[in-house]
Order: C-alpha cells, then structure tokens, then sequence
C-alpha cells in the first residue's frame, strides 16, 4: 500500500515538473492559441501543487497510523485516525485530479478550433445585432434628416394642393366669363369675344383654347399678308385692303364751324385697313 501511494505521488511529481515547464514557456511572449495552452498547463500545475499538499497530509496520516500501530495511548490513537480520514479524503482528491487530466487531455486532443469556430460565430452574431442596432436606430443627424424630409413632403403636398387650387380657380373665373356671355346672348346684347369662341368650340366640338388658336393663327395670315400683298379675303366674306395716307404739310385754312381762319396742323404718313363686305356675306345677310 505505501510502494502504491509513492508511486503516485512520482507521477504527480512529474506533472508538476510539466506544469512549471508550461509556466515557463507562457513567460515568453505568444500568440494566443499559446497563451491559451499555457493558461491550461498553468491549470495543471495548481492542480499538482494541490496534489502535494494532499500527498504531504498523507505522510502525516501514515506517521499517525504507524504511531498508533505502535501501542499509543487513546489519545494518539484518536489523533492517528483523523490523520488517516485526512488522508483518505487527500486519496480521493488524488483520484479525482486524475480524471480531471483525462478530461483535459481529451479536451486538449480536440484541438482549439473547436473553440475558434465558436468565437468566429459568436462575433458574427455580435456583427449583425450590432448593423440591426445601427438600422433601428438612426443617427441624430438622420433623425434631423427624416424631419427635414417630413417637412419637405408636407410643404411639396401643401404646394400640390394649392396649384390644385389655383387651376379650380382659374376654372371658376372661365366658367364666370361664360356664363356673363351666355347671360349677354339671352338678354340679345353684341357677343362678346369670348362668348363667340365659346359658340364656335361648343358647334364643331373643340376645346376653347384651340379655337382660340385657331383664330389667333388665321389673324397672323390675314396681318401677315395685307402687308405684304395690300389685301386679303378672309373666308370669302370680308374683303380687307391697306390704304396708304401720305404726309400733309401745315397750311392755312378756315374753320367750318366757326368760320374763322385757322392752321391746320402738320399729319404724319398713316395705314389704314378698309374692310368690305363680299357677296358672299351680303347673300347670307
């Protein structure tokens, strides 16, 4: 039984021999995987020195036990057994140190990529929670940012509903216009400029405005060539020609209604646009 425990207690020896080896090693300088080993082989060691310490209460509880063999009064005798309870429990100590080291080794065989992965992984997650973070909850400027644009869309909806507005208006103001006309036609007043294009797009179907165009361009021809040629037919009805008044000088005369002499004033050169009516228009008269 004692060849048994020193046995043991030379394993244990030699463990912690390979514990303070390990020590020294993590002295120097290492990465982590290293430092990690040496944590390890450092874990070791106190679990050795924790060995000696319990082979050192064994020696006393084998001198208390070889004492009591010896025919020592009662009292030795009751001090050799806690002895030798103490040594028991250091027995079972030693035992479980050892299936600690088979774990460890087990352990250590897996190899620490294992642990790596885990760690890769585990920041992986802490990278996405923390964009998640960074996507729920904007910074202050693009919080100051998001108003701005809030504000900005409210003012474009204030500015599409006054445009709205405005076309409402300028819809009421037309409709005002032609309903003064239609009222000029029912009383049998002259037509008004805008009542006869109103005529004219309610009999061929036709928008205002385009009659409106349509008159406009017709009137730049009849311009454009009284001009150029001194007359022009519009739709073979009005006959318009251009007259030309040359310059008159001053000179003396006699006023007809006062009979008294007067001057006549001097009259620059002048066009005049005489307009006359065509058979065509005297036949629908």
């Amino acid at each position: 039984m004692p060849a048994m425990k020193a046995m043991k207690a030379m394993k244990a020896m030699k463990a912690m021999k390979k514990a303070m080896k390990a020590r020294k090693a993590v002295a120097a300088p290492a990465p982590a995987m290293k430092a990690m080993k040496a944590m390890k082989a450092m874990k070791k060691a106190m679990k050795a020195m924790k060995a000696m310490k319990a082979m050192k209460a064994m020696k006393k509880a084998m001198k208390a036990r070889k004492a009591a063999a010896a025919a020592a009064p009662a009292p030795k005798a009751m001090k050799a057994m806690k002895a030798m309870k103490k040594a028991m429990k250091a027995m079972k100590a030693m035992k479980a140190m050892k299936k600690a080291m088979k774990a460890r080794k087990a352990a250590a065989a897996e190899a620490p990529a294992m642990k790596a992965m885990k760690a890769m992984k585990a920041m992986k997650k802490a990278m996405k929670a923390r964009k998640a973070a960074a996507a729920a909850a904007p910074a202050p400027k693009a919080m100051k940012a998001m108003k701005a644009m809030k504000k900005a869309m409210k003012a474009m909806k204030a500015m599409k509903a006054m445009k709205k507005a405005m076309k409402a208006m300028k819809a009421m103001k037309a409709m005002k216009k032609a309903m003064k006309a239609m009222k000029a036609m029912k009383a049998g007043g002259a037509m008004t400029q805008t009542g006869a294009l109103q005529s004219v797009a309610e009999t061929t179907g036709l928008k205002t405005k385009e009659v409106k165009g349509v008159v406009d361009a017709l009137i730049g021809v009849a311009v454009a060539q009284v001009k150029k040629t001194g007359s022009f037919k519009l739709a073979g009805m009005l006959n318009m020609k251009l007259k030309n008044k040359p310059a008159t000088k001053a000179r003396k005369g006699v006023n007809p209604f006062t009979k008294e002499p007067c001057v006549f004033k001097a009259k620059p050169a002048s066009k005049t646009v005489r307009c006359l009516a065509m058979k065509k228009l005297k036949e629908m008269l």
